[in-house]
Formats: structure tokens, sequence, C-alpha cells
């Protein structure tokens, strides 16, 4: 990604392996994700469920933003045409 800077790399870096865990972590079943919470103390459990309440928030914020800007963007360019 030639002319990208340093941040937006390691952003989109982050954004990929977020992805990739969140995929490995949703393929549990639910079984083993109850055992998981379980085996947890109190605090811990009301931790991950803040951690994932901020963490949902955030990336929605995120999510609404970027299309924002790419609606912004591909509006002030056009319509994309491809050829064959």
């Amino acid at each position: 990604m030639k002319g990208t800077s340093p941040t937006a790399l390691s952003f989109l870096l982050t954004l990929r392996q977020l992805a990739a865990w969140l995929v490995v972590s949703d393929s549990h079943q639910e079984p083993t994700l109850h055992v998981l919470f379980l085996s947890m103390a109190p605090a811990q459990r009301t931790e991950v469920i803040g951690l994932t309440n901020v963490v949902s928030q955030k990336l929605g914020h995120l999510s609404r933003e970027f299309s924002a800007l790419q609606s912004r963007s591909s509006s002030k360019t056009g319509p994309a045409t491809f050829s064959t």
C-alpha cells in the first residue's frame, strides 16, 4: 500500500487481527463460552461485559464514520465505472 501512512497501516492491521480473532471466538460453541465465562471471577465477568460493550459501541461508531466518509468520497468522484 504505497503512500499509505504507517499509522493507517497499523490501524488496518489491528482491525484485521481483531476481525480474525472475533471470527475464531464466535466459532466456539455456546457451551464452551458459557464454561469460559463461568470460570472467571465475578470482577472479570463484569470487566468482560463492560469491555465488549465499549468495543461494540466504538466499532459501531467507527463503522458509521468510515461509511459516511466513503459515501462522501464516492459522491465527489462520481459513480465508479468498471470495464471488462
